[in-house]
Order: C-alpha cells, then sequence, then structure tokens
C-alpha cells in the first residue's frame, strides 16, 4: 500500500522496535507451549539483519507475527510495520500452480501498481524468458527466483526472508544470494532473514540476531564488521569461531 509521508518518516528513522513478551503455542495435551519469552530487539532501518538460532526456537513463528499473520502474542511491534509496504519470501515458493510466473508475480502489486512493467525486474531474477511458464515447469532454483520477483515487484520497503535458500545445492544458492544482494543495490529496503546457515548470515548481513533455544529470547545483536572482500574465507571464518565460542550450541557451524 502507498504510506503517508508522516508514517514513512519511523521507516526511515535509526531504528524498528521488536518486543514480544510471550508467545506460546496449545500442546495435543492441550497444555500451553512457551515459544518466545521476552523476545526483543532493535531492526536497523536500511540494512541487513539475519536472525539465527536453534533449529525450532520460534524464528519463523516471529516472523509470522512481525508480519501481521499471527496477532496471538503479547507484547508490542513498532507501528512502521504495519505501515509500511512489506514483501516476504516464505521457505517454500508457495506459486499457484495454474498460474504463469508473471501471473503469479503480478497477484502481489496493489491496485496502483497493477500495469507496471516487470521486465527489468524478470530480467535481474533470470527469468525473463519464463514469464509464461507454468511452476511446474521451473526448477527449485527457479521458483526461488519467482518468489524473489514477487516479493521486489512491489518495492518493499521492509523486507522478510524465512530461509529462502533452504535445501538449494551451494551453487545454486550463491547465485540467489549474488542475486539478492543485486535486488537490495537497486531497491534498497529494511531486510530481517531467519536462516540455520552462519555463512550466509555474515555473507549477506550487516547485523546478527542471536536467539536461545526455546522459549527464545535474544542473547545477542552483533554487527558484521567485516569487508565485502572478508565476508568469505578465514576472516570470515574466524568471525564465527568467535561466535560459535561465545554461543556454544546455538552458532553452528
Amino acid at each position: 500500500m502507498d504510506v503517508p509521508v508522516s508514517q514513512r518518516m519511523n521507516i526511515e528513522g535509526e531504528l524498528l522496535s521488536v518486543d514480544i513478551a510471550a508467545k506460546a503455542f496449545a500442546a495435543a495435551s492441550g497444555e500451553p507451549v512457551a515459544v518466545l519469552k521476552d523476545l526483543s530487539f532493535k531492526l536497523p532501518a536500511g540494512r541487513f539483519t539475519c536472525m539465527i538460532g536453534p533449529s525450532g526456537c520460534g524464528k519463523t513463528t516471529t516472523l509470522g507475527i512481525l508480519l501481521g499473520l499471527d496477532s496471538d502474542y503479547a507484547g508490542a511491534i513498532d507501528p512502521a510495520f504495519a505501515a509500511s509496504r512489506i514483501g516476504a519470501v516464505f521457505q517454500e515458493p508457495r506459486l499457484l500452480p495454474w498460474r504463469t510466473v508473471e501471473d503469479n508475480v503480478r497477484l502481489a502489486l496493489p491496485d496502483a501498481m497493477a500495469g507496471r512493467d516487470l521486465a527489468h525486474l524478470f530480467d535481474q531474477v533470470g527469468l525473463a524468458e519464463f514469464r509464461n511458464a507454468l511452476p511446474a515447469e521451473l526448477s527449485l532454483g527457479m521458483a526461488r527466483r519467482a518468489a524473489l520477483a514477487r516479493a521486489f515487484a512491489i518495492e518493499p520497503e521492509i523486507l522478510v526472508l524465512d530461509e529462502p535458500f533452504v535445501s538449494l545445492d551451494e551453487a545454486t544458492a550463491n547465485r540467489l544470494r549474488d542475486r539478492l544482494v543485486s535486488l537490495l543495490a537497486e531497491r534498497p529496503a529494511t531486510v530481517l532473514m531467519v536462516t540455520h546457515n552462519i555463512r550466509e548470515a555474515v555473507r549477506l548481513a550487516d547485523h546478527l540476531l542471536i536467539l536461545s533455544d526455546r522459549p527464545a529470547h535474544c542473547v545477542e545483536a552483533v554487527d558484521v564488521d567485516l569487508a565485502p572482500a572478508a565476508r568469505t574465507g578465514e576472516p570470515a571464518e574466524a568471525f564465527i569461531r568467535e561466535l560459535e565460542n561465545r554461543h556454544p550450541g546455538l552458532v553452528l557451524l
């Protein structure tokens, strides 16, 4: 949606605050299971943040709350989230199988953007020749590129990604990571990405949020103070080893 200038001022500010005091699910027995407790962090506007932590600790649950998909929690979320155009990329591409790639991307467009030219975007994600293809004709990597195109088509102010490159071979994942960096260079946004891959996080992110086991809270927020050329190789590995030593069991190699 189009956001009034008065509301956009929060988006362009220094930090977006998240304070989830408690979130629980009902177990099969009917007893509540605490998933998040006292999860508080600040999301730097205009920067790339990765959230990492043990499997099942509540990272995806947190994203659902920020996206407005789950209102059953105690706490407060910065109103900038509700006032922003938010693009989302999930673990599965979630493409409608009976619609073409282009139709799937256009479904995300608000009415005011319905007629926009998407040719350059499809060029950027490498799907220019597959705009009229059906999802069944795509590889998993291509379907993930279509999901990225759908998120960027709305020109998001906040981009939320839930393990967007999971289950891909490393070569394909690296190509998609490069495409994501290129897209953000042309269309900057505040990014929050969940990943289990600490090397991926260090390669992409400016800022890391390290979560505890369930019920999850943030144990450390870390800036990735590495030059682009040092995001891989020994400088990155030394940075990762230091994080692992500080948080054994939370940061996994």
